[in-house]
């Protein structure tokens, strides 16, 4: 049921790692009347942050969690969602919401890197490369 569940959080979050990529430049364009070059750098907050977190993410599951991946997973899920409420609710100032999209990125990838290094716990090293692949 674990792997289930894995799976299903996995998905979940390249849904969102998805909408940051395809979605937020046309919305920081169409919506919220951006021109093109303060989009772009807007647009690369998530993916800055996610940088970050998933150092940080990876850094506390080995070091403050020993090795155990799911707390990160579980922390960094319940962040997303309480970051993508509050993007809904952004206001049009770039700066709070560059910040906004930064510490999205950072939570999203906090617990980004347990979704995948946790099956690599349940596999072998010959077999997992497979397994992600389906």
């Amino acid at each position: 049921m674990e792997r289930l569940g894995n799976a299903i959080g996995y998905g979940c979050m390249i849904g969102i790692s998805n909408t940051f990529m395809l979605w937020i430049p046309s919305y920081l364009m169409n919506v919220k009347g951006f021109t093109s070059l303060k989009m772009g750098f807007l647009a690369s907050a998530p993916f800055v942050g996610a940088v970050i977190g998933n150092t940080l993410g990876g850094w506390m599951s080995d070091r403050m969690f020993d090795k155990r991946r799911k707390p990160t997973m579980m922390i960094g899920a319940f962040c997303t969602i309480v970051m993508m409420a509050a993007l809904i609710y952004a206001p049009n100032n770039a700066a709070y919401l560059g910040l906004l999209l930064l510490l999205a990125g950072l939570l999203l990838g906090f617990g980004y890197a347990g979704f995948s290094a946790y099956p690599m716990g349940l596999t072998t090293k010959d077999a997992y490369p497979i397994a992600s692949a389906l």
